[in-house]
């Protein structure tokens, strides 16, 4: 049981030194008990710990001009990289082990059956469920565009960047709130339709927006909104729903 860490070193709740060659983990390798690091950490903790990637602080400012005086990059956008689900590396399987199996069974008649012309049936099948593997698995890429244009709130589904299709388009005016995504929350409602317009790792930078629909009824909508699409929007909202989500 780790109690402690200074440099490098590890320190359980017996005294028991460990050499940590990793020196921490990932984005935070400085070792333990740096201190200009812990200095840093004490000095904002007493000012602001976090907020949301919506609003702006001094230390992303400072660290955003850094990164971007380091990398001669024009601009750079802190975020997160959202990790593939369970289910999207299963499928990746299946699919690939469709694409070998067909084959494979052809092979074996043309074994068993002694008929050569099996070979090129098995052949030609393989190109087959590669090229099919290939749409498949590219097909799992699913992105959601979102569009707001005089009031109007569009949201497209983008299928391995080659293939797009309208999910969702209404008034923004008939929004009654967005609020952050949470499991609780979510189960504490009752909605006739929810749309799931973002990625299945429902995450903190979710929200939903609910509104009534003549045709659903009472409707939910989870996304995924950068700042820009928040301020596109924000012009058409009602006045109770932007002083919640932007002064709340």
């Amino acid at each position: 049981v780790l109690e402690k860490g200074e440099g490098a070193y590890l320190y359980d709740i017996e005294g028991k030194e460990f050499l940590d060659f990793a020196s921490g983990i990932a984005v935070c390798s400085l070792g333990y008990g740096h201190p200009e690091y812990t200095a840093a950490l004490k000095n904002q903790i007493d000012k602001l710990l976090h907020t949301s990637n919506l609003y702006y602080t001094a230390p992303v400012a400072e660290a955003s001009s850094k990164l971007k005086d380091a990398t001669q990059m024009d601009r750079v956008f802190f975020t997160v990289k959202r990790k593939k689900n369970g289910k999207y590396y299963l499928n990746i399987v299946l699919i690939i082990l469709g694409a070998l199996l067909i084959p494979a069974v052809f092979v074996a008649l043309a074994l068993i059956l002694q008929r050569a012309y099996m070979i090129y049936i098995a052949l030609f099948s393989f190109l087959f469920c590669v090229y099919g593997a290939y749409m498949l698995i590219t097909g799992l890429n699913v992105e959601y565009e979102y569009a707001s244009l005089s009031g109007t709130f569009r949201v497209d589904k983008i299928i391995a960047k080659r293939n797009r299709k309208n999910v969702l388009k209404f008034d923004v005016k008939i929004i009654d709130e967005i609020f952050k995504y949470s499991d609780d929350e979510m189960a504490s409602r009752k909605f006739n339709k929810i749309y799931y317009v973002c990625d299945e790792d429902f995450s903190t930078d979710n929200y939903v927006a609910t509104f009534n629909s003549e045709a659903k009824g009472r409707c939910a909508m989870v996304f995924s909104p950068k700042e820009k699409t928040l301020n596109a929007i924000r012009p058409y909202l009602k006045h109770e729903v932007v002083r919640k989500l932007f002064f709340s």
